[in-house]
């Protein structure tokens, strides 16, 4: 939700996705999205970043 700019301005994709890489190398794996965060612009960029990962 802070991805897509409900509480703030939006992240860009230069940004996000190598954060949510930085999140996944720490052992993070489970990535909540949902409609109601916006117009499928976090899971798109959710997306992106786990095309990349392993």
């Amino acid at each position: 939700m802070g991805l897509n700019g409900i509480y703030n301005v939006p992240v860009s994709e230069e940004f996000g996705i190598p954060m949510i890489k930085y999140a996944f190398d720490r052992g993070i794996t489970f990535f909540d999205t949902s409609d109601v965060y916006g117009p499928h612009a976090n899971e798109v960029l959710i997306g992106k970043a786990l095309k990349q990962l392993p």
